[in-house]
């Protein structure tokens, strides 16, 4: 049966002024969606409501999309039309759609999108429907679920949970006898250690391993470890090494610390002094390989990816392992820890059906719906009692998408050692990011140290505070 809200808050939310900041959902936007998705559903349901969401994914989440929009019309009479937008495009788009007033009812939003639009005054606030829903309260949810764009206003949940941790090949850790990466936190390793293994795991034309004297750098056949070099990548570095590339109201960007710089310069290592992680022109083929494939193919025994990436090994036939990131000589005793690495999903005020709207925002929240997105690996739930509970826990973690370890370097951590991402909650990130970036470049060249990089950075025309406040905290 359909959930349903006190009609005195709707009323309060729907009034003249709201609803009059856009055209109707489902509008130009319906055409929009049967233009850039195919399978979209069309039409009017003359029975019942219709409403609109926009998101992007793969085509596996597009198919899961369009099965629980249809489930959910089966359960509820409620239409619910699809617009899909490739993930390249889907700012462009968005923001097109906002200019027109041509706005969804909902949305997957990226994290450098969600506060500018927040500040425009373009969503429903969140709290306010959930102290009134039914079914679901604040703590129902892990920590980080939701994004305040002022202190106890939110703008929107993530839409899944994602952690970063680390995957491996076990056969090519039996290969060369090297000891198999640890799971659980209490056992993590040092860098010191790290490095070790992967030199073991390294292996040149001829069989040498790195840290072998006759070890051919030149002619490297199998790589110890990898990472996709972004703000997660060597961000999980930075905090698992005590450090923070800003301060805690985003007021100051401190990668000049001598413990950013020394987990900036350990990466940079890897590849340019150790040779045991890809550099930048071979790395950029095994990224777009990704996780599974480069572990599968034996290009790479260690690969540092997102949870979401257990979608891809499902099925593969070779060993792999999973496990938490190793922890710096400055860590602080919270280490290891894992990144929340997600998107939200508003509710736009120009909503005509604010109810339907929030039923099917909330409904999308139990992962019963939509299972084989988080049994196949992509998604991790972000209600908190498919955690604690062992027979919904079981639903989504017995399957062959999750490889031992996965209770430890993945449920636990999510529990008990996850960290905001930095993109949730800075202030103008994106533009901050992108100059970040094109400035850590020489360091991964091995053009120049992380001291001489970080130098060139300057951000200072874009530092403007933090939404710090992102719950629920535990």
């Amino acid at each position: 049966m359909k959930r349903r809200l006190f009609a005195f808050l709707l009323a309060a939310l729907l009034c003249p002024a709201i609803s009059g900041c856009s055209s109707p959902a489902g509008s130009s936007s319906q055409q929009t969606a049967s233009q850039e998705s195919t399978s979209s559903e069309q039409g009017e349901n003359s029975e019942g409501t219709t409403i609109t969401i926009s998101y992007w994914g793969s085509t596996l989440e597009d198919d899961a999309m369009q099965k629980m929009c249809s489930a959910y019309k089966e359960q509820t009479g409620t239409t619910v039309e699809r617009l899909y937008i490739p993930n390249a495009d889907y700012t462009t788009k968005m923001s097109a759609l906002i200019a027109s007033g041509d706005t969804p009812d909902l949305a997957y939003v990226f994290p450098v999108d969600v506060y500018k639009w927040a500040d425009q005054g373009l969503f429903v606030e969140i709290y306010e429907l959930l102290e009134q829903d039914p079914d679901y309260s604040y703590e129902d949810f892990i920590p980080h679920t939701f994004l305040e764009y002022e202190p106890g206003k939110c703008c929107g949940r993530m839409m899944s949970c994602e952690s970063i941790l680390m995957y491996y090949n076990k056969d090519l850790f039996d290969a060369a006898g090297v000891e198999y990466l640890p799971s659980k936190w209490e056992d993590a390793i040092s860098w010191e250690e790290f490095l070790s293994r992967c030199q073991q795991l390294t292996l040149d034309a001829n069989g040498n391993n790195a840290a072998s004297a006759d070890f051919d750098p030149q002619n490297i056949v199998q790589y110890g470890f990898n990472v996709v070099k972004d703000y997660d990548g060597w961000g999980a570095w930075i905090v698992n090494n005590g450090g923070s590339y800003f301060n805690e109201d985003g007021t100051a960007f401190t990668m000049s610390d001598p413990k950013c710089l020394d987990a900036l310069q350990f990466l940079g290592d890897l590849c340019n002094v150790h040779h045991v992680m890809p550099d930048a022109t071979t790395a950029a083929t095994q990224n777009n390989n990704g996780a599974a494939q480069s572990l599968m193919t034996g290009a790479v025994a260690i690969y540092q990816d997102g949870q979401w990436a257990c979608l891809d090994f499902d099925g593969m036939d070779f060993n792999w392992g999973v496990a938490v990131m190793p922890v710096g000589p400055d860590a602080d005793e919270g280490a290891p820890y894992t990144y929340f690495s997600s998107s939200p999903m508003c509710i736009f005020k120009s909503t005509e059906h604010l109810e339907e709207t929030w039923d099917f925002y909330m409904w999308l929240c139990n992962p019963d719906e939509a299972i084989e997105l988080y049994s196949n690996g992509l998604w991790q739930p972000v209600l908190r009692s498919w955690y604690e509970d062992e027979e919904l826990l079981a639903k989504w973690t017995q399957t062959d998408a999750r490889p031992s370890g996965y209770m430890d370097a993945v449920v636990d951590m999510t529990v008990n050692h996850i960290l905001p991402l930095e993109a949730s909650y800075i202030n103008n990130f994106d533009q901050m990011d992108a100059i970040i970036e094109s400035s850590l470049e020489p360091l991964w060249l091995g053009t120049a140290s992380a001291e001489q990089a970080v130098a060139n950075i300057d951000v200072s025309a874009y530092l403007d505070g933090s939404r710090t406040a992102i719950g629920p905290q535990s």
